[in-house]
């Protein structure tokens, strides 16, 4: 394959090879996998500028394949971010609204001059040379039932992977070569076919990469032991996700899960889990009893199963034997670094551990009531190992959601949550744990976006595979109006995580700040076959519809969402129905109005979400009064003041610069 007379793209300082699938900035080639360079290569097609669609783009470049459209945006980000990285100041590539994308830059078609290329292509079941001159070309030559992806080098002509030695003609030395390869693709595909048709026992399985760990079932039955079993499987879960080459899904969304869902084999696959590790547990007698039994998702088949008996002394006894013997099951030839992470524990006092598995057992309650209860265990495990890093960060964790969920003035939280991540990481500085609620503090409470990112980073760095920081950097990137960067992160978040329905909430969150209504409203559905009965996914997709004036199925979603929940609220959105009919769009948001106001009486409502009906209302005047309000609280939803849809309104007004000022968004 010659590329002599092939065209070239040139952009910038960019030069892309179309045909042969490889982008090159000066004489460096940029390294980029192979979709996204083919994502380029119809962006560029006749110069550039016209749009493309999701859709075509997603049968052009993936074809057959079922690729979810959110890959796309994970796509488009790592191409700005390398073009960014190579120096590029322009925007070469332009989102369009509710479109697709178009390639902004001025393309020039050249013909390159005759230099020579070597590619050099390895695959575990193919061999394929190429070598490109000016005199002659080696015919490719590959096995027809050749199917492993392609891995390419790219060389320039001063970098030729061999030289030909003086005393050999280039034409015998190449067809030597080729007989050579020919002889080996033989020998290969017929010693393939003996070994795997002639040999019984070479049955190959997948490899185990990624496992859900169920929650232990207690045979005690009671609260205590409930808490006791989640802490086995959450240490469990945080020794082997240690390892690189073993993802473990979150245990939060595997509990979720298993609410409503009792095969285990079932909930590895709602998991999207090679592997689901389930047992049971009893204390007796100060003794802990545990059974475990790791299971292939695949087939059922079990790959291990244990027995453990311990004091209950020696818990920590009992973790290390569980997840040595596990990781052993799991992964081969484990390195003494690997070992050393297995081995790694929250703390070497047991009289603490008690407390902080009571702790994390409150707050995944995820209620005011459980997150003021795990405080009081967190500060009782802190107060018996001072030095109890991870206590520490769950401390920032919770006083930061007791501010959330209005359990807690902001003011008095998060000045608190600050200083428990900051202890956290002053004992742990490696800590992602700690790096993330320190990253939540300074983005939502003081608007300090700069170091906000920089811890989020921080901790992605430390742990590439924990959800929440991810998750939490997603909705930061949103508020600051990135909203591209913002979906490629909760893309991130969802690959550890993707049957966690916070995370698959905010996806559609992200899509409804991003104006993609259509989207938000195909992902809420999506998210509700995780979970049929949670209701906020009824408020959130009555959010868009309004955003979409189609208030008829803006009250048939929070209906729906009622419907879903214990039935309470029923006469109140019977209420809004009724007023919509009688007063039209007007009616409605003034009856909403009248019911945000009722249930301010009964529980905290935020002072932003009723400046947004007062927009609606074309109330400016009391729009911002409220907002000004929301600011001096620092309630949580006011970071969302430089994109939210329901104040698209007001953004033309002098006014709406000042609150931005003040939030460090101007």
């Amino acid at each position: 394959m010659t590329n002599k007379n092939g065209h070239l793209r040139e952009f910038g300082k960019f030069r892309l090879d179309a045909e042969k699938r490889v982008l090159w900035c000066g004489d460096q080639p940029v390294n980029l996998a192979l979709k996204e360079i083919e994502m380029l290569c119809v962006l560029t097609e006749n110069g550039g500028g016209e749009v493309v669609t999701r859709n075509e783009m997603l049968e052009r470049v993936w074809q057959n394949s079922f690729v979810e459209e959110s890959n796309l945006s994970r796509h488009i980000y790592v191409l700005r971010k390398t073009f960014k990285d190579f120096g590029e100041t322009g925007e070469l590539i332009q989102t369009v609204p509710r479109r697709g994308y178009r390639f902004a830059g001025e393309v020039r078609e050249t013909k390159n001059g005759g230099s020579e290329i070597i590619i050099e292509r390895h695959a575990v079941s193919r061999t394929l040379i190429e070598y490109v001159s000016d005199e002659t070309e080696i015919e490719t030559r590959e096995h027809p039932n050749a199917k492993i992806t392609e891995i390419t080098a790219v060389f320039s002509p001063e970098q030729k992977p061999f030289v030909l030695p003086a005393s050999v003609p280039a034409k015998a030395a190449r067809g030597r070569l080729t007989f050579a390869l020919l002889v080996f693709l033989a020998v290969s595909t017929v010693g393939s076919i003996w070994y795997f048709r002639g040999n019984p026992a070479a049955t190959v399985k997948k490899p185990i990469k990624t496992m859900a760990i169920l929650p232990l079932q207690s045979l005690n039955k009671d609260d205590d032991d409930e808490a006791f079993g989640l802490g086995i499987i959450e240490s469990l879960a945080a020794r082997l996700g240690n390892l690189e080459r073993l993802v473990v899904r979150p245990t939060g969304s595997v509990k979720q899960i298993s609410k409503s869902e009792t095969d285990p084999l079932e909930i590895g696959r709602k998991s999207k889990a090679d592997a689901v590790l389930t047992g049971s547990f009893q204390r007796a007698a100060g003794r802990i009893r545990v059974t475990i039994r790791l299971l292939n998702v695949a087939d059922g088949s079990q790959i291990w199963a244990g027995n453990f008996n311990e004091n209950e002394t020696d818990i920590f006894k009992l973790q290390d034997s569980l997840a040595a013997q596990a990781a052993d099951s799991l992964v081969d030839k484990l390195s003494s670094d690997e070992r050393r992470q297995l081995a790694s524990r929250l703390t070497e006092d047991v009289e603490a551990y008690q407390p902080y598995l009571r702790g994390r057992f409150a707050w995944n309650k995820r209620t005011p009531e459980g997150f003021a209860d795990s405080i009081r265990f967190y500060q009782a495990a802190i107060d018996r190992d001072p030095n109890f890093a991870h206590a520490f960060a769950g401390l920032a964790d919770s006083y930061s959601m007791l501010a959330d969920f209005y359990g807690l003035a902001p003011h008095e939280a998060y000045p608190k949550a600050k200083a428990a991540a900051v202890r956290a990481l002053e004992i742990n500085e490696n800590l992602a744990e700690a790096h993330t609620p320190l990253a939540w503090i300074l983005q939502t409470y003081e608007w300090n976006w700069d170091g906000a990112e920089r811890e989020y980073r921080r901790a992605i760095t430390l742990n590439p595979n924990y959800a929440t920081a991810h998750q939490w950097y997603a909705e930061f990137l949103m508020a600051t109006g990135r909203h591209e960067e913002a979906l490629a992160e909760i893309g991130c978040a969802n690959a550890p995580d993707p049957s966690s329905m916070i995370i698959n909430a905010v996806e559609g969150w992200v899509l409804f700040h991003a104006r993609d209504h259509d989207r938000a409203i195909e992902q809420y559905r999506k998210t509700a076959e995780l979970d049929p009965n949670t209701p906020l996914l009824g408020w959130y997709v009555g959010k868009i519809y309004e955003q979409k004036e189609d208030y008829e199925n803006a009250i048939a979603a929070n209906e729906q969402s009622i419907a879903r929940s214990d039935g309470s609220g029923a006469a109140e959105q019977s209420a809004l129905r009724k007023a919509y009919i009688n007063a039209g769009v007007e009616g409605y948001w003034r009856e909403k109005l009248e019911l945000l106001k009722t249930q301010a009486r009964i529980k905290p409502v935020e002072f932003y979400e009723m400046a947004e009906i007062y927009v609606r209302l074309g109330d400016r005047e009391k729009a911002f009064a409220l907002l000004e309000k929301s600011l001096q609280q620092r309630e949580y939803s006011i970071i969302n003041l430089k994109v939210s849809p329901a104040l698209d309104n007001l953004r033309a007004a002098p006014r709406y610069r000042e609150p931005l000022r003040k939030m460090n968004l101007q």
